[in-house]
């Protein structure tokens, strides 16, 4: 894996409980994936696999949920290292997130 002297981005996530008590991360990343290019944001969840099968075998499973363009830094009341999703995202259908309702968000 390469190692970065400085991050090319961050994120945060929230530990969740759904309906059926299923324990989930929800998050999001802004990061800017090539240099000088232009910044992303990442909205997902994160999964714990439940039947591992080998060491080897990864311990989450992780699904984004949107993904579009960072909004500019500055904008907003957004102080920095704080994050809060992008309300004008949308996910792969074209429409809007739904509110946070402890279920499952897809």
């Amino acid at each position: 894996m390469a190692k970065y002297e400085k991050p090319i981005g961050r994120g945060a996530m929230w530990k969740k409980t759904s309906q059926k008590d299923t324990t989930y991360f929800s998050g999001v990343m802004e990061f800017t994936p090539s240099a000088g290019g232009p910044p992303v944001k990442v909205s997902f969840v994160a999964f714990e696999v439940g039947d591992k099968r080998t060491k080897n075998s990864p311990d989450y499973t992780i699904l984004v949920n949107s993904c579009g363009p960072a909004p500019a830094r500055g904008a907003g009341k957004q102080r920095e290292g704080q994050f809060s999703p992008d309300p004008n995202l949308t996910d792969m259908g074209g429409r809007a997130p739904e509110k946070d309702d402890d279920d499952i968000p897809f």
